[in-house]
């Protein structure tokens, strides 16, 4: 019995084991991969999910995130976890709130419009809930004092945070202004129209003797001028000024003070011209000019006839009583002389408008509660400190999408450490697609040297040091948005943070004078757009760790991310070539009108063509500019297929592309239906895109035949590119190339009614899909929400915008964009320095670009092209050989389907890697610079070969390869150098 009693309790005892072994396998399983908590999370972030390279931990109070990388355990924090860092900051509240916080809302109280800011930190009745799932959360976030909620939902996978914030889940409670006011039947609640100010008016009441109360205007009542004298409403109805030379107390009640003036002279305006001066019981009849000034010693300077100085006396005595303009019980105008007031009330009311436009008044004392003001979202800033550094406590760099891409050093910038200002005076700011020209005026003067506009909806924080970062992408919402990148030192801050404001709805003046008036402007008043824009938000945040934490490795991602979305589905097949833009007919003035302009006809660009054909450059596209009747300013917008009779006509045209198809080139016709000239096409006058204050947009051109150019409406855009590619179609045109509504985004008015970006872009991005479902689409300077439409990119910067806070220009646009969809760089025409301009080229791997003209541009001098300085076709034609036959070397090996995988860069040297593992050197110095113990001349690049003239392989039998004039292409090879 004891053994079997043994015996069982052994056996439990072997089963409880194995249990135990079970569950602690199991929940070994369930741990994440970093099995100990980073110490330097705080114990309240709980983690909420995980992929293969990165945990996510969440604080709900104020929806703040921590992101961790698997690999290294490096973290990226989304609100400022060092309340000492806060310390340092000037005590502004909305500052410390935001910092604090993972989400900001922008909203807009309607009286007197003005833009605030709210967030869980700074709000005591945030309330945040969350739903779990397995790879993020959905948080509803809501302000109840002002009546406004959202969503925003959060996933996690490989790629890195997807954030979504629909469009449908943010909620305005928007309240009706009101008072309630006290009435002789008990209260009654008045309702405020919206957006109209409910102000105070003050009225002052004069009882007298008999009880009779006199009203006077706040207007009317006796107001100091000066020191010397006073003006005052007198009996005869008419304001005298009077000298002032003792001033009294008349009234003082329980609603405040009024002082009436005593006078000891009294000078009236006489028929003549002349003033009489009543003083010690003498009358003067003076000139204007003979009255001195009032003396302190009680006496007035005059000059008398004989032109003599004479101090007369003041005689209090024979000053006669004020009198006041007043209404009485039945609104008749009188004179109250002051010596029949025994008391005086002071009334305030309170002066609106009903909804229905009616005016009303009541007494401040009736009122029992003011309801003045309605909320509307405005904005959201979305983990807008994510990856934040101070004062450059962290080595590494935000990256900018300014021209091709920038990167701003994270360091120490602070030069005053009382006033936290800095090295910068500015910090980056700009308007995703452009500036809202709706909002305020692009277009300065001739004079102002444009920025870079922000083609790709991204921006980036990384820190070299911890080796993590990452890019984030604005895939919806990004018309409407702002990106910017601060840097401790400027905004009074010292924190280093890159971040972007998706705007629904904005602050405007709207001026109330005519529209045509000299004076728009006068008058202005503060409101707000009416609708909220209608997008939702979707931001991704790409994360990366270890040696892909660069601007390249991130640019890398990009590049799979649009991929994975499909954005380069139309992407043409297109063997690596030259683009060659043809600048056809101009207009200028002439004494009986205008005249044509031909720079190049339709035979001269054929004979253009064959010549460069037979001196080895094979493949070229091309793009005809101002083929068209009227030319390049006069055409627009292009309405139909209408070849301009002086470059050839219909035949000449239709020669030209048959020669391009038989020959394989790619040939376009390039269309603008944004453009309109009122001019040249009066009948689309009414069709003109407003200003969303109602007033026609004009762009000045800066031209000598047409001094502005107005703007299609998008819905006559889209009718004018319908009817250009069906005749186009018809002629056999295969190619079109669009420009205008490929580089614009802004909100409008058509007929007072606001549309905003958000549907500009629904039908621009229409219009591209339309022409593409029947011709090669080609877009120039596209905005990234186009890309997916089209089958080829053209006039792409090369660099950036050159400020002074950046640390260096990057390739991102070109890394993002490589071996996916072909693209041209902007013209080679117009750079300062062509040979820094090929290296880009090389650095790139973009194809290059040339405006041609048969003539010389100075014919263009009394044209509204006046600007295009160097085309002429012969001052080109060896260097477009050239570039062709050396560009031709570098695709020959990496091939147009080539992807740049790394970008490295020390000092002036740039090390570019393609997928191949083809490497390219190059020195953009002025003098001789080394990198990898790769020596390279200045500004220029060579073949690396050993003293045998044996090319030099790395680890992995790779030849390290630079360039020159000779073009010695980098293969794989073994080690042996065979």
């Amino acid at each position: 019995m004891s053994r079997r009693f043994n015996l069982r309790r052994l056996t439990a005892l072997v089963l409880a084991l194995m249990c135990l072994l079970v569950m602690t396998v199991q929940a070994e399983e369930a741990e994440p991969a970093s099995e100990a908590r980073n110490p330097q999370i705080p114990a309240e972030y709980q983690l909420v999910a995980q992929s293969s390279r990165f945990n996510l931990y969440l604080y709900e109070p104020v929806l703040s995130i921590i992101v961790e990388s698997r690999a290294n355990g490096k973290l990226l924090f989304s609100t400022v976890m060092n309340d000492e860092e806060l310390s340092s900051e000037k005590k502004v509240e909305r500052s410390v709130n935001f910092y604090k916080s993972g989400v900001t809302l922008e909203y807009i109280k309607d009286i007197q419009p003005s833009l605030e800011q709210i967030n869980p930190y700074g709000s005591e009745d945030c309330q945040i809930t969350y739903d779990y799932r397995e790879d993020g959360f959905t948080a509803h976030v809501s302000y109840p004092s002002i009546g406004i909620s959202h969503d925003l939902i959060l996933t996690m996978d490989d790629a890195g945070l997807h954030v979504n914030v629909p469009l449908d889940s943010i909620v305005e409670n928007l309240d009706q202004p009101y008072v309630v006011m006290r009435t002789a039947e008990g209260e009654e609640r008045v309702d405020i129209k919206r957006y109209e100010t409910v102000s105070s008016e003050t009225e002052y009441v004069f009882i007298t003797a008999d009880g009779a109360e006199y009203i006077v205007d706040a207007s009317a009542a006796p107001k100091a001028k000066g020191k010397t004298q006073v003006n005052v409403n007198v009996s005869d109805t008419t304001v005298q000024a009077l000298p002032l030379t003792v001033r009294t107390v008349a009234l003082s009640t329980d609603a405040g003070e009024i002082e009436i003036p005593h006078y000891r002279v009294v000078i009236k305006t006489q028929a003549d011209g002349t003033y009489k001066l009543v003083t010690d019981g003498a009358e003067y009849v003076l000139p204007a000019d003979y009255i001195g000034s009032v003396k302190n010693d009680g006496t007035v300077l005059v000059k008398m006839s004989d032109g003599k100085s004479m101090a007369l006396p003041l005689d209090k005595e024979l000053a006669p009583t004020p009198t006041v303009a007043v209404v009485d019980a039945e609104g008749r105008a009188a004179a109250l002389a002051m010596d029949q007031v025994v008391g005086f009330r002071t009334n305030t009311y309170a002066v609106g408008k009903l909804p229905d436009g009616s005016a009303f008044r009541f007494l401040e004392t009736d009122i029992l509660e003011k309801h003045y003001n309605s909320y509307t979202a405005a904005g959201l800033y979305i983990f807008p400190l994510l990856g934040y550094s101070y004062m450059g406590g962290n080595e590494g760099y935000m990256i900018i999408p300014d021209g091709q891409g920038a990167l701003i050093e994270l360091k120490n910038n602070i030069t005053d450490e009382k006033k936290n200002t800095g090295l910068y005076g500015n910090y980056f700011s700009r308007t995703v697609y452009g500036d809202n020209i709706s909002e305020k005026d692009a277009y300065r003067d001739e004079y102002t040297v444009p920025v870079e506009p922000i083609v790709m909806p991204i921006f980036g924080m990384v820190h070299t040091d911890d080796q993590i970062g990452y890019l984030s992408v604005l895939e919806e919402g990004d018309v409407g948005a702002t990106i910017y990148a601060y840097m401790n030192g400027t905004n009074k801050s010292r924190f280093d943070y890159a971040c972007a404001n998706f705007n629904f709805r904005y602050v405007f003046s709207q001026p109330m004078g005519p529209v045509s008036s000299p004076d728009y402007t006068a008058g202005a008043v503060k409101t707000r757009t009416e609708h909220r824009r209608s997008m939702d938000i979707v931001q991704h945040f790409l994360l990366e760790d270890g040696a892909s934490a660069t601007y390249a490795g991130l640019a890398v991602a990009y590049r799979e991310y649009l991929t994975e979305k499909g954005v380069f589905a139309n992407a043409s097949d297109r063997p690596f070539d030259v683009q060659l833009d043809f600048v056809g007919l101009e207009r200028e003035n002439y004494i009986f009108g205008k005249q044509d302009v031909v720079m190049t006809s339709y035979e001269e660009t054929l004979d253009i063509i064959s010549e460069l054909n037979e001196n080895g450059v094979d493949e070229m596209s091309v793009v005809l500019r101002g083929w068209q009747a009227g030319g390049l300013t006069g055409g627009v917008p292009v309405e139909g297929y209408d070849p301009a009779g002086s470059l050839g006509g219909k035949s000449g045209l239709e020669a030209l592309r048959e020669y391009c198809e038989a020959q394989g080139i790619d040939f376009a016709l390039e269309v603008d239906v944004l453009s309109l000239n009122v001019e040249t096409h009066p009948t689309l006058t009414y069709s003109s895109y407003e200003h969303i204050t109602s007033k026609t947009f004009e762009r000045p051109t800066y031209g000598k035949v047409y001094s502005t150019l107005r703007y299609l409406t998008p819905s006559m855009s889209a009718r004018k590119a319908a009817e250009v590619v069906d005749e186009m179609e018809q002629g056999g045109l295969t190619g079109i190339s669009l420009t205008g509504i490929t580089q614009h985004m802004s909100d409008y008015a058509y007929k007072d009614q606001y549309y905003d970006s958000a549907q500009l872009a629904e039908i621009y991005t229409g219009i591209v899909r339309d022409a593409g479902e029947k011709m090669t689409v080609t877009l120039s300077s596209p905005n990234a929400y186009l890309w997916p439409e089209a089958n080829v990119l053209s006039d792409l910067p090369i660099g950036g915008s050159d400020h002074n806070y950046t640390a260096a220009e990057i390739p991102f646009l070109a890394i993002a964009l490589s071996g996916r969809i072909p693209f041209y760089a902007e013209y080679v025409n117009f750079q300062a320095n062509t040979n820094a301009f090929f290296l880009h080229l090389v650095e790139q791997g973009a194809r290059p670009a040339f405006l041609l003209t048969w003539e010389d541009p100075i014919e263009l001098q009394n044209t509204n092209s006046s600007s295009i300085y160097s085309s002429r076709y012969e001052l080109y034609a060896d260097m477009i050989v050239e570039w062709y036959s050396e560009l031709c070397g570098l695709y020959a090996v990496v091939s147009e389907a080539g992807e740049i995988t790394a970008h490295e860069r020390e000092g002036d040297m740039v090390r570019v890697t393609w997928n191949d593992e083809t490497q390219v050197y190059i020195n953009f110095g002025h003098r001789e610079a080394t990198m990898d113990g790769v020596t390279v001349a200045p500004r220029g690049t060579q073949a690396l070969v050993d003293e045998n003239g044996e090319p030099i392989t790395d680890e992995n039998g790779v030849q390290v390869t630079v360039w020159n004039s000779g073009w010695t292409i980098g293969q794989e090879v073994s080690a042996d150098g065979n």
